[in-house]
């Protein structure tokens, strides 16, 4: 049986390198700590922000995507992790049909595996 491995107060940035836009995650902490992560992207994260237990978001200026999630849940990560691809595929105009299933769900998968490997998560699946 493995371990349980405890995520909890991780805040990383994946930089999507083939889009121009960065994705903040956190995972627990407190408001201050939060706020001065994402002071330096101009990004406001508020104690109502902090009662949601998870949530994708995206800014149009700078365009960015930030993920929070009080407790870490690889399936709610996964959830949101779709929202962030639907932010990107909408701001660069690609239209979700036949011909661009592929962009959707690599986009998908390079999301999961550089958020995982930077925030030290092992794959369970």
């Amino acid at each position: 049986m493995s371990k349980k491995q405890n995520i909890s107060n991780k805040k990383t940035t994946v930089y999507l390198e083939i889009y121009p836009f960065d994705l903040h995650i956190i995972i627990g902490g407190e408001l201050k700590s939060i706020q001065k992560y994402l002071n330096i992207y101009d990004i406001e994260f508020t104690d109502e922000d902090l009662k949601m237990w998870y949530f994708a978001r995206e800014y149009r200026d700078p365009f960015c995507c930030l993920i929070y999630m009080e407790t870490f849940i690889h399936s709610k990560f996964a959830h949101e992790a779709q929202h962030v691809v639907k932010y990107i595929m909408d701001f660069i105009g690609a239209k979700y049909n036949n011909g661009s299933e592929e962009s959707y769900t690599y986009l998908l998968e390079y999301i999961i595996k550089k958020s995982y490997k930077q925030l030290k998560i092992k794959n369970e699946f």
